[in-house]
């Protein structure tokens, strides 16, 4: 996430890049949202341990505001402070070409 906002401020686009095999940024990032909303969907584990949110789905709900659970997981991110500050967000809102 940090690097394709990075890499936008250089004129170069990872958010909605393809690569060869047909998986994208945005795919692999609604699979695991899908799976930290559902274990069970997550197909390579039995039993996975699902991790807190991390303000990186700040970043991801506003580039893709229609996904809803990138909303609610931008939500969860930010609950009890606010703001979803992070070297990420932060580096990302802040940083010049």
């Amino acid at each position: 996430m940090a690097v394709a906002e990075l890499a936008q401020r250089q004129g170069i686009d990872l958010w909605e890049e393809v690569g060869s095999g047909g998986g994208s940024l945005l795919d692999a990032l609604a699979l695991t949202a899908e799976a930290m909303r559902d274990p069970s969907a997550w197909q390579w584990h039995d039993d996975p341990r699902v991790p807190t949110a991390a303000p990186m789905w700040v970043l991801a709900s506003q580039r893709w505001p229609e996904v809803e659970d990138f909303a609610a997981l931008a939500s969860a991110a930010t609950a009890g402070n606010g703001r979803g500050h992070s070297g990420v967000v932060w580096t990302a809102t802040t940083a010049s070409p």
